[in-house]
């Protein structure tokens, strides 16, 4: 019997074990572990797994693919310890922020026999609290796909066929422009979420601010709740691009203070643009600039990945990925 281990610490992870479970995917077993006590409970009465383990090394034991779902603080600590006992020929793919350490800490502890692929789950729902895991989060959403210099065109194959299981849409990407673009859709809105709550809280009208604080305080801040040591991590990881982004940020809401003392109507006009593009965005009315289009392989992982093969289209997903990983997407 094939093996899916799942290494989570959340939603995403046991989201990604609801909808294998799902899939009902023939003579395969999805194996549940994690760190955090009562996690492996919460997720087995969910049915998110098949079985869980709290034993690491068992649980890798004879899995063919493993899915790393681990906060930042915690990513690079736990590639390094699983490295020494991942099966040879293993995929093993990811869900965190930060895709050019990642790839750096996966060159450092995996030996060329182990295939790393990066991923990124696009959920465009809050996933935060265990009660957020559903089985259709992933359903017509993005998910970012990096392989690494030495991911073989199989695993490549099974992490895209792993995406279009869950439901999701494979976007190739480069590991630079992801954390880029990250930082201004993902990390920015978390800084802004926590810096609203302590620019509220830190004057002395906090106390009444309190009292009427309501839904549009709770929406808005609450980013502010996830754990600091965690988002601090991916902050700092990407400074560079998150730096930039904050000053974008900074730029926008001058531009909203001055309107403020001009006409009504210029105010209005600022609000308008930015209402319409976010209804594009919700209605997935934005075109991307992108490259070639990815062929679909999703129905090829079969039973795991030892399914019908699909060489031709194989080759031009890695093809496509050389291209993205050498930024030219042409």
């Amino acid at each position: 019997m094939d093996r899916i281990t799942i290494i989570t610490a959340g939603p995403v992870g046991l989201s990604i074990g609801l909808a294998l479970k799902r899939a009902n995917l023939q003579n395969t077993e999805i194996l549940g572990t994690s760190g955090y006590s009562g996690l492996l409970t919460k997720g087995s009465k969910m049915e998110a797994f098949d079985r869980t383990s709290r034993n690491l090394k068992s649980a890798l034991e004879g899995a063919q693919l493993v899915i790393l779902d681990a906060p930042a603080g915690e990513t690079r600590e736990l590639m390094e310890a699983i490295g020494p006992i991942l099966e040879k020929g293993c995929v093993i793919t990811d869900t965190g922020t930060n895709k050019v350490e990642v790839l750096e800490w996966a060159k450092e502890y995996y030996s060329d026999d182990i295939n790393f692929v990066a991923g990124r789950p696009l959920p465009k729902v809050p996933m935060s609290e265990i009660e957020d895991a559903s089985v259709d989060v992933f359903e017509g959403t993005n998910y970012c796909i990096i392989p690494s210099a030495k991911a073989t065109p199989e695993a490549v194959k099974t992490v895209t066929g792993l995406v279009e299981i869950l439901g999701a849409q494979p976007l190739f990407i480069d590991a630079l422009e992801h954390d880029s673009y990250s930082s201004a859709a993902v990390l920015l809105p978390r800084i802004l979420s926590s810096a609203l709550a302590g620019s509220v809280s830190s004057g002395s009208s906090w106390r009444e601010i309190a009292r009427v604080a309501g839904a549009e305080f709770r929406t808005v801040s609450h980013f502010a709740r996830e754990d600091p040591e965690h988002s601090a991590a991916s902050f700092v990881a990407n400074a560079e691009p998150v730096r930039h982004w904050i000053n974008q940020a900074i730029t926008e809401l001058i531009k909203y203070r001055d309107l403020l003392d001009q006409e009504d109507g210029d105010l209005k006009k600022e609000l308008e643009r930015a209402r319409e593009e976010r209804i594009k965005w919700e209605v997935d009315a934005i075109v991307p600039d992108v490259g070639p289009e990815i062929p679909t392989i999703g129905q090829s992982f079969g039973s795991m990945f030892f399914g019908r093969r699909l060489s031709g289209k194989v080759k031009k997903i890695n093809d496509a990925a050389k291209r993205y990983d050498n930024n030219d997407p042409t």
